[in-house]
């Protein structure tokens, strides 16, 4: 029978605890080396870790605002497409209405008010654009469309109007209807909220809106204008061709009027655009800064990590030799 001793067994614990030790600091090292990152940072950072959760903190509201940014250019994105929607209608019945009204005759003016109908219902249809199923043109009250039909607006305009005799009053009416505040289009044409969703911080400093409504002055020109060709579909100024000539050739100057507002609202909207854009360029600058200081904080030393891993695994192979007097082991099972 053989007996082991103390020293023996307190040997071979020895030996064990340096084994686990090794292999513990080896796949440290190797796992340091293949992330770049150190398994201590606070121990890098000798305890200081409030800089490095400052730093932190300061990349994740940077990518708070880039999404608040892109959600602001998507939506300006829409704004623009709509618009883009209105001002091609609005140039193009300008330029029919016009023509129409200059050479009236039955034929012509009703193929007119028919298509200004038809351009009024695109236009609100572009107004009433939703967007992630917001409502664009509605102000804070994107839950629900911003117009209420075309139909609807003339019919009302149609009531409004049935005693005119003269394009003058027709115009005077459809213009009141548009324009006066607490009239027929604030009362009951549109349905969206009189005020905007407010800024959006889209940086540490800077803030920005993307705030058009239907309300837009240039667009109740816009549609007032087909509306004042579309009400003679309805029977307005009947039997009168040449007060109906007069009444199409004033919609066809106001929509080419209307025009350029449209293109104002579309500019300034570019405008706002191009400044987020800059912003998040800016911010995207930082953020890489930020990431730069990131990784000096929290980056392994890779030169030193791969150093002291092939210490490690000289210090391995020279335990293996130790423990092959103690028994007969090869260095891949016991390295398992």
């Amino acid at each position: 029978m053989s007996f082991l001793s103390v020293s023996d067994v307190s040997g071979s614990l020895r030996l064990r605890y340096m084994n686990a030790d090794l292999k513990r600091n080896a796949n440290r090292l190797t796992a340091e080396l293949a992330s770049g990152r150190t398994s201590d940072v606070a121990a890098k950072l000798k305890g200081g870790l409030d800089r490095l959760g400052a730093v932190s903190r300061s990349v994740k509201m940077i990518d708070i605002y880039q999404m608040a940014g892109s959600e602001l250019l998507t939506r300006a994105s829409g704004l623009q497409s709509a618009l883009q929607t209105v001002r091609e209608i609005t140039q193009s019945s300008g330029i029919k209405m016009l023509a129409a009204g200059t050479t009236p005759t039955d034929m012509v003016t009703s193929a007119g008010a028919n298509a200004a109908f038809d351009g009024l219902k695109s236009v609100v249809g572009a107004l009433n654009t939703r967007l992630a199923g917001r409502s664009l043109f509605a102000g804070r009250a994107t839950d629900r469309p911003a117009l209420v039909s075309a139909g609807a607006m003339l019919n009302d305009l149609q009531a409004l109007t049935a005693a005119a005799n003269t394009a003058a009053q027709v115009a005077v009416i459809v213009d009141t209807y548009f324009n006066q505040p607490g009239a027929g289009f604030d009362s009951s044409a549109y349905l969206g909220a009189q005020t905007s969703s407010g800024p959006t911080r889209i940086s540490e400093a800077e803030t920005a809106e993307i705030a058009t409504s239907a309300q837009e002055p240039e667009l109740r020109r816009a549609m007032q204008g087909l509306a004042l060709s579309a009400l003679l579909s309805r029977g307005i100024l009947a039997n009168n061709t040449s007060e109906r000539g007069n009444l199409m050739k004033q919609s066809g100057e106001m929509l080419i009027s209307a025009t350029d507002g449209v293109i104002g609202l579309q500019a300034k909207i570019g405008g706002s655009q191009q400044r987020i854009e800059a912003v998040q360029t800016g911010n995207a600058a930082r953020k890489s800064g930020l990431n730069v200081m990131i990784e000096q904080m929290t980056g392994a030393d890779g030169y030193k990590t791969a150093t002291d891993l092939k210490a490690v695994e000289m210090r391995l192979e020279a335990l293996y030799i130790s423990t092959t007097r103690l028994s007969r082991l090869s260095l891949v099972n016991y390295l398992r």
